[in-house]
């Protein structure tokens, strides 16, 4: 029992009191170190078969992480990316493991030299103004959840949000009025301000007295939900990504211009190359 209270007391630690409040890490960022150490530990209980209240620092050793690492992208179809920040997120908990206690040393030196894997150059996807188009026009707004998916996916588009910055947007976060705009929270707890469009705020409107008929600009509520058990909740990464592949795959079969693999990051990338062939400097877009 001694073992099972080291390693999770340094996970609890880790995740509620250094994380925020020595390195003073965004929430966003918090979630990440989190969501890398219980795929981790689900990994040990499901592949390993070792029940939860087995899994001790000695039970996770170099062979078992490379093997979750393989795990992430043979079975969970990760990026090289996404395996790689996974692991430094591991790597940084072990650091913090033996910076805390000298016990922990040797797990860290187990493990701080897994090497990341190598990332292929990739080319930056973009849609074309016609298979933009076409996506925003696939769900059916007849319906509440085609109306709310339309307008995400063109808040996506229009404001060039990532999809965490999309999920986290309250309604304190939007401001109406002659100059209305948006705040989007990023990385690293970096915010950045985009300003809203005549058309844009139009549709804005209509869906804040559709979605937040009772709803205050000052509150916290978010603007995209979904509703569990009869509450609002903050709509998940993973569910915005698959209503916009949805959409992608709908909008294929009436234009050939959509790309096969639709994500929310195209919207972004499209926002750039149209702004770009439109005469913007590269230099502000990337600063935008």
């Amino acid at each position: 029992m001694e073992k099972l209270n080291t390693l999770f007391s340094k996970i609890h630690d880790y995740l509620l009191e250094y994380l925020p409040t020595v390195r003073k890490m965004s929430p966003n960022t918090i979630r990440a170190y989190r969501k890398s150490l219980e795929l981790l530990l689900d990994y040990v209980r499901d592949n390993q078969k070792i029940p939860y209240n087995n899994i001790t620092f000695e039970v996770i050793t170099r062979e078992v992480i490379t093997s979750f690492l393989l795990y992430l992208e043979e079975t969970r179809n990760c990026s090289i990316s996404t395996r790689n920040q996974r692991l430094q997120c591991l790597r940084s908990f072990y650091k913090y493991a033996a910076q805390e206690d000298v016990a922990c040393v040797k797990y860290y030196d187990e493990i701080k030299n897994i090497k990341q894997a190598k990332e292929a150059k990739t080319i930056v996807e973009h849609m074309s103004e016609a298979a933009v188009e076409a996506i925003l026009n696939a769900p059916d707004t007849e319906s509440d959840l085609g109306k709310r998916d339309a307008f995400m996916m063109l808040f996506l588009y229009k404001t060039g949000a990532r999809v965490q910055e999309l999920v986290d947007v309250c309604l304190s976060d939007i401001q109406l009025g002659t100059q209305a705009k948006v705040t989007l929270h990023g990385k690293g707890a970096k915010t950045r301000v985009v300003p809203l469009r005549d058309n844009e705020v139009q549709h804005l409107k209509e869906y804040l007295a559709h979605f937040h008929p009772e709803g205050s600009l000052y509150s916290n509520d978010y603007l995209f939900y979904t509703v569990r058990g009869q509450k609002r909740k903050r709509m998940t990464e993973d569910n915005v990504r698959s209503r916009v592949k949805k959409y992608g795959e709908m909008a294929r079969e009436k234009c050939n211009e959509v790309p096969e693999n639709v994500h929310p990051h195209l919207f972004r990338h499209s926002l750039a190359m149209l702004l770009y062939q439109n005469g913007v400097d590269l230099t502000l877009i990337s600063q935008w």
